[in-house]
């Protein structure tokens, strides 16, 4: 059975989620949305808007993501390639408005990535609007995790959101990825929906 959960995090208590606040809703763009250690001899951690010509670093820092799915899901995943998120692709994700593409990096070196999308979903005969940060890949390159860069990600997202007016920042995790759970949950992540399915995923042509 393969088994896929959906995980929520809200700023405010609004009372149509039933998730936590999110303590730091009032991170301040005065801050540059940078981190600096605090200990002597810890590297500074910067963040930054994507722009158009950092497309070849995205399309890069994205192979860690697409790898990290083919291991859990290889029947399914393909192993990266050139193709995978080619430069193109990946400028066209930048530049969409709709899009927040951020870059993480220590001095000479861009580590890791963030890409979130605006989310406006109307009024309906069965929920009511709302808008949502909805983070598409959130990845840090091997070398440099465990360093607070995913942590300084997060924060940076939040404060796209909470600039949008947007309480709702939301994400996928793959079950199997117990990694990336642990971290969103202790980001103040919760789950709110579960996604389950029976048999498994078999390209055309390969063996059971």
């Amino acid at each position: 059975m393969i088994l896929r959960k959906l995980v929520v995090l809200t700023f405010h208590g609004d009372p149509r989620w039933w998730s936590r606040p999110l303590v730091a809703a009032t991170l301040e763009k005065r801050e540059r949305m940078s981190h600096s250690g605090t200990e002597s001899g810890e590297t500074p951690i910067t963040v930054r808007r994507a722009a158009a010509e950092d497309a070849i670093t995205v399309a890069a820092l994205n192979a860690d993501v697409q790898a990290l799915h083919a291991s859990l899901f290889p029947t399914l995943f393909k192993r990266p390639s050139a193709t995978t998120l080619a430069e193109a692709e990946a400028r066209a994700i930048i530049v969409d408005p709709s899009n927040i593409v951020l870059l993480a990096g220590v001095p000479g070196q861009d580590v890791g990535y963030a890409y979130a999308e605006v989310r406006h979903r109307v009024e309906n005969a069965y929920h009511y609007a709302y808008d949502e940060l909805y983070i598409h890949h959130l990845s840090v390159s091997p070398g440099f995790r465990r360093r607070g860069v995913g942590s300084v990600l997060v924060r940076a997202v939040d404060v796209m959101a909470h600039e949008r007016g947007i309480s709702r920042v939301a994400l996928d995790v793959w079950t199997a990825n117990s990694a990336a759970s642990e971290f969103f949950r202790a980001h103040g992540f919760v789950s709110y929906n579960e996604r389950l399915a029976r048999g498994s995923w078999h390209a055309a042509g390969r063996a059971s």
